[in-house]
């Protein structure tokens, strides 16, 4: 079952209130890892990793090959992966270019 958008938004909210309390920052998580701070660029390198896993460890998997539901899923997966990364750094990369500036 897909969760709403309004689910989504609940849940990412509780992220960020869980992240807020563990981090101890100084400033708010989301000064923090603004586009164009090495938090940032540590998502966009942690959505790499996960899109090389991916690809590596369930499009190469006989199990995922061999069933075509499978492989549709791990296509969609990285379809969206592929489609955070590119949002993120894209964003990344103007804030980085900003901060520069």
């Amino acid at each position: 079952m897909t969760p709403s958008d309004s689910e989504i938004e609940a849940q990412r909210k509780e992220a960020l209130q869980r992240l807020s309390g563990a981090l101890h920052l100084g400033v708010p998580v989301e000064e923090a890892f603004a586009p164009g701070t090495l938090g940032c660029h540590e998502a966009l390198h942690t959505a790499s990793l996960v899109l090389d896993m991916l690809e590596r460890h369930l499009f190469e998997h006989p199990a995922i090959a061999s069933n075509p539901e499978w492989y549709k899923q791990a296509a969609m997966a990285h379809h969206h992966l592929f489609t955070l990364y590119q949002a993120i750094g894209g964003t990344h990369l103007d804030g980085a270019q900003a901060r520069d500036d």
